[in-house]
């Protein structure tokens, strides 16, 4: 479905897969992620690379400017992601 709408927009597929995975990740909101040992232990507080921190501001900017469309992409991703929806 992805590509179907990526030609419709005219756009590259990679380009329109790498928006989709910002909104999609944006929605999904950032949750707790403790990294654990062998033991199963938490490990200590690692230093975010500055990788993990530019990724950090991205998908704060995203979250809020998609913010007033969260309601709105909700309902649709069920609709572009259901196999059902392809032209047969």
């Amino acid at each position: 479905m992805d590509q179907i709408v990526a030609d419709d927009m005219k756009i590259d597929g990679r380009t329109y897969r790498g928006i989709a995975e910002a909104v999609e990740s944006a929605l999904q909101g950032p949750g707790p992620t403790v990294a654990t040992g062998r033991d199963g232990q938490p490990l200590a507080d690692l230093t975010p690379t500055p990788l993990k921190e530019r990724l950090t501001v991205v998908n704060a900017a995203n979250e809020k400017f998609l913010a007033p469309y969260r309601g709105e992409i909700q309902k649709l991703l069920p609709v572009v992601r259901n196999p059902a929806n392809l032209p047969k």
